[in-house]
């Protein structure tokens, strides 16, 4: 049996059909950065945090961006979304860059701990369709954050994809919608309101409140450890 996300699978059983969402094909083959990345990584680079842990870092489209700005970055994902023409593209340039390190996720990360400046948590939790893996994927970032340093959440709301009848969906058991439900693996999203953002940022560890980002369709702050 595979260990807990050994695989980017999650099977769920609802009343009238199985779903088996992989989280892998929420990755989007962008060749920008999301919106506020440049934004933040300019603060950043005036503050001299340069050492960045992308999580969750899809097809690099970030750490393209924030290599290319000359930071190091550490970024983590499966191993399955370099596995298709575009990720290996990607993947590619980004290994042409020295200041570039792949940690696959779940094993490669989770035996790491060496500290980072900042921390991307980018359209991530959103995506994810587990409440106890959501908190724990954060728990793992902060764990690598050095005091001081600055985590940047982002999730979308309000996307045009997403709204009722737009395309066919189901709900799933936290409130949040399986799509693609024509394909052999299904998709997860959901929206976080700002109070449930907080709650993953004690307040104890982090200086609130927070700084918002402007990100269109985001929710985005960036958190400063204490």
């Amino acid at each position: 049996m595979p260990k807990p996300w050994e695989l980017p699978l999650y099977e769920f059983e609802l009343p009238r059909r199985k779903i088996v969402v992989n989280v892998t094909r929420s990755c989007p083959t962008f060749a920008v950065p999301a919106p506020g990345v440049a934004d933040v990584a300019a603060e950043l680079k005036k503050k001299g945090q340069t050492k960045v842990l992308d999580f969750g870092a899809g097809k690099l489209r970030n750490a393209l961006y924030l290599l290319g700005k000359g930071f190091q970055v550490w970024a983590v994902e499966f191993k399955d979304c370099f596995q298709t023409p575009a990720g290996e593209r990607f993947l590619t340039q980004a290994e042409g860059y020295k200041k570039f390190f792949l940690k696959k996720w779940p094993d490669e990360f989770l035996e790491w701990d060496f500290d980072v400046d900042a921390v991307f948590l980018i359209n991530v939790a959103n995506v994810v369709p587990e409440e106890a893996d959501r908190r724990r994927i954060v728990a793992e970032c902060i764990k690598r954050l050095r005091s001081g340093g600055s985590f940047y959440w982002m999730s979308q709301y309000g996307e045009p994809y997403y709204k009722p009848a737009v395309t066919k969906r189901l709900r799933a058991p936290d409130g949040g919608w399986f799509y693609s439900l024509d394909k052999s693996y299904q998709t997860y999203y959901r929206e976080f309101q700002i109070p449930e953002i907080m709650t993953y940022f004690d307040a104890t560890r982090f200086q609130q409140p927070p700084r918002r980002i402007v990100a269109a369709h985001h929710r985005a702050f960036l958190f400063e450890k204490r």
